[in-house]
């Protein structure tokens, strides 16, 4: 599309040195922006391998594009087959891996991301313990990431799960349930208890 070839555009004039551009982390953090916000997988982490050559350390910000990267890819397509899936759950678990390797903390849009990819992948329960383990190690959670957790489990109509997810917001700097959360979960009940 004409918006993938502006961002390889983007990349060749940076690599190729135009003048009134530099290679920085930054700059590489700028085409993987734009790779995010069009699910550009393949450029994404092309670019993402051209880091160490150019002798630039990624940072928190390299990784959160990455996995907004391959959330987004997976909310475009309508067909995700179990391959399809797969690719993105393993791919997002490479992202966290790297992301340990750097010793950079998880961040809460790293992790709203990750959780996004878990749940439209069906794995409730690995989007929870992300949070859980989040929250255990003092790094920041947006009560995005609890909600869409909670939700999922709601949707299912496992209410319980939905409560106790939602319970987590307790635990991170919000210290309570969101109200719009709480509300969502009872809208859900009922029309559960409705069928």
């Amino acid at each position: 599309s004409t918006t993938s070839g502006r961002v390889d555009n983007a990349y060749y004039m940076l690599t190729n040195r135009t003048p009134g551009t530099s290679i920085t982390t930054s700059s590489f953090n700028c085409i993987l922006g734009a790779c995010a916000k069009l699910g550009l997988v393949d450029s994404a982490f092309a670019t993402y391998e051209d880091f160490e050559a150019y002798g630039l350390k990624p940072d928190a910000n390299t990784f959160s594009y990455l996995m907004e990267c391959l959330a987004v890819d997976l909310n475009n397509n309508d067909n995700n087959d179990k391959d399809e899936m797969t690719f993105h759950i393993e791919a997002a678990e490479e992202v966290f891996s790297l992301i340990h390797g750097y010793g950079i903390g998880i961040t809460h849009h790293i992790l709203k991301h990750y959780v996004q990819i878990q749940c439209a992948c069906g794995n409730l329960q690995a989007a929870r313990s992300a949070i859980e383990d989040t929250i255990e190690n003092g790094d920041d959670v947006c009560v995005d990431s609890i909600a869409i957790v909670s939700q999922g489990y709601a949707s299912l109509g496992k209410f319980d799960e939905a409560e106790s997810v939602a319970a987590l917001a307790e635990k991170s700097r919000y210290g309570s349930i969101p109200l719009h959360l709480t509300k969502s979960i009872e809208k859900m009940k009922n029309e559960h208890s409705l069928r």
